[in-house]
């Protein structure tokens, strides 16, 4: 009887680990811990550049330029799977162009959320990404 015993204990913690790994809870949760530290690790790495143009990186991030005070960009998730469903690096304003805008929604990459927000920082002024 006691190997049954063992096997149910195994089959629930392993139940409950790919609950917890599919199942996400929000910030806390493993999928979105994920998506930050890819998000963290891709804003560093292109940090040390300065950023002129909205350049989709990796199929995943979007870097667009940030404030004028600051020659390194801004870096967006574009599809979290995970809440929340927006993540930007480092935290800032900016605003950018309909063509831009729509040159991201015709990737296919963003999802809804992201293209709300992006969408939202649209500036019938600017003729190209560009800073506040």
């Amino acid at each position: 009887m006691r190997p049954y015993l063992f096997l149910i204990f195994l089959l629930g913690l392993g139940g409950w680990y790919f609950y917890c790994l599919f199942h996400d809870t929000g910030q806390e949760g493993l999928v979105s811990k994920a998506e930050w530290a890819d998000l963290q690790g891709t804003e560093y790495n292109l940090r040390s550049k300065p950023v002129k143009e909205a350049t989709i990186v990796e199929k995943e991030f979007l870097e667009i330029p940030g404030s004028q005070s600051s020659s390194s960009g801004l870096v967006i998730l574009l599809n979290a799977k995970a809440e929340p469903y927006y993540k930007q690096m480092p935290e800032g304003f900016y605003r950018l162009s309909q063509a831009d805008l729509t040159k991201v929604q015709s990737s296919g990459l963003a999802s809804s959320t992201v293209l709300a927000v992006l969408s939202s920082h649209v500036d019938p002024n600017k003729s190209a990404f560009a800073p506040q």
